[in-house]
């Protein structure tokens, strides 16, 4: 049976790297594989339960006989649902947080990027975009801020072979930052609930490789475009009647809205509640700021500011299928498949970077989430004070370091490779075979100066 389910996983992640060929919603096929994962798991339920749960199915019987149901009903409450909640934990983490930015969008608060970044120098206004995006994407998920970035772009620059480069420095520059912070991608989002790391640590390990990686990139693509970049007309003066909000409004919003996103991992580390609840108070308090300010101007009749399309299905999407993908990597684990793997891998590769590196270029191809998730899930955190190859194991180790920051980057190598690359070479075109000649070999320098940057802080 365990092979079964393993070769079921393995056959959904082809046709998950192979959506744009088979046409098939990739949130569909996670979530076939989340369900079918179980069922299967639960045709041989006995033998997995007593061969991974010995102790506690023997606690939970307490004296009683062991039957079919009480085996039915262990797994349901006992380890089907500790999948569940460890996914809820993070898919409620990313509706709030989405909340939190489509407040921000609707009340025009990111208009101040678009006039601070306004300029015809091309190196400049390429160096303001990718550091403007590395810095969003820290505090918000890596989609919404190449989204919001790429929107911002188009109504900045009119040759559309030029924005091709920029949005494709905005993807990297998306992934890189989204990667640096405990909130800024999944990834991380990951390992922080399993409480692999802390967010002060995470961050100062990987701030250095990560912003490595986006200035080695960054450069080699600002060498093949123009000196001047044709861009759009001056936009109209702000009159007082297109949004809602005056400016230092805007500013309130934005100050509570992105300062509050970097105060949740302070606000966890306080209440010890989960990091959703943190992003829920933000999220309540930014709403009764903006029906504050605008109540008393409800009667005024202003264009309403819907966000992107992309954005809008792409955050459900993204939910469904982290689901179906938790689900689905939680049976594997149930059968021990992994555990196997993980030991092999310790006998055979013995070396993070290697593995890391593995992992990478394997996310290029796969979703980077999926990879991440099996990748976290062959380790368990270990404690303080083991020492030799245990030790990157244990919280904030190189391991938890090394692998999202791997699986972010080698998730860049190709439009693939990620949610947000799919995003992007959905919104401006761009040709897979184009970004491979021109910019995936740019992320694969940027890449391995980035390790190299990590390796360099460990070892001084």
């Amino acid at each position: 049976m365990t092979l079964i389910i393993v070769g079921i996983l393995l056959i959904g992640y082809f046709l998950i790297a192979t959506e744009r060929i088979n046409r098939l919603n990739k949130s569909s096929v996670a979530m076939f594989l989340g369900v079918v994962g179980w069922i299967l798991y639960m045709l041989d339920a006995n033998g997995y339960v007593r061969s991974m749960h010995g102790a506690e199915y023997h606690s939970f019987l307490a004296g009683r006989t062991a039957n079919g149901n009480m085996l039915t009903e262990f797994v349901a409450n006992h380890v089907f649902m500790d999948y569940v909640t460890s996914a809820c934990k993070i898919i409620l983490f990313i509706i709030a947080t989405s909340s939190i930015i489509e407040i921000l969008y609707q009340n025009d608060v990111f208009r101040f990027m678009r006039s601070w970044m306004r300029t015809r120098k091309t190196k400049t206004l390429l160096w303001s975009v990718s550091l403007v995006t590395f810095l969003l994407s820290a505090n918000i998920d890596n989609l919404t801020s190449a989204v919001i970035m790429i929107v911002l772009l188009r109504q900045l620059i009119v040759q559309e072979r030029q924005r091709m480069y920029f949005s494709c420095v905005i993807l990297m520059a998306a992934n890189a930052g989204g990667c640096f912070t405990a909130i800024g991608d999944l990834t991380s989002l990951i390992l922080w609930n399993k409480e692999a790391i802390t967010p002060s640590s995470y961050a100062g390990h990987l701030f250095l490789p990560c912003l490595t990686a986006l200035v080695v990139t960054t450069y080699l693509a600002s060498r093949k475009l123009p000196e001047h970049v044709q861009i759009q007309s001056a936009l109209g003066a702000y009159r007082g009647d297109d949004c809602y909000l005056n400016v230092w409004q805007r500013i309130v919003l934005m100050i509570l809205g992105i300062g509050g996103l970097w105060a949740i991992p302070t606000f966890h580390s306080v209440t010890k509640l989960p990091p959703f609840v943190g992003a829920l108070l933000i999220m309540s308090l930014l709403w009764v700021m903006v029906e504050i300010f605008t109540h008393k101007r409800a009667q005024l009749q202003v264009a309403q500011r819907q966000l992107p399309m992309n954005l809008q299905t792409s955050d459900t999407s993204q939910i469904l299928f982290f689901l179906g993908i938790s689900l689905a990597v939680g049976a594997v684990l149930e059968t021990g498949a992994l555990q196997w793997f993980a030991n092999f891998c310790d006998k055979e590769i013995h070396s993070v970077y290697i593995l890391s590196a593995i992992f990478g270029f394997i996310s290029s191809v796969f979703d980077n989430i999926p990879l991440m998730l099996v990748s976290s899930s062959m380790y368990d955190v270990a404690p303080d004070g083991v020492r030799g190859f245990s030790e990157a194991f244990v919280q904030n180790g190189t391991y938890w370091n090394l692998i999202p920051f791997c699986t972010c980057m080698g998730g860049t190598l190709l439009t693939i490779g990620s949610v947000a690359g799919f995003a992007v070479a959905a919104m401006e075109r761009i040709p897979f075979w184009w970004y491979i000649r021109r910019f995936s070999w740019m992320v694969l320098l940027g890449w391995g100066f980035g390790v190299l940057v990590y390796y360099l802080q460990n070892i001084l």
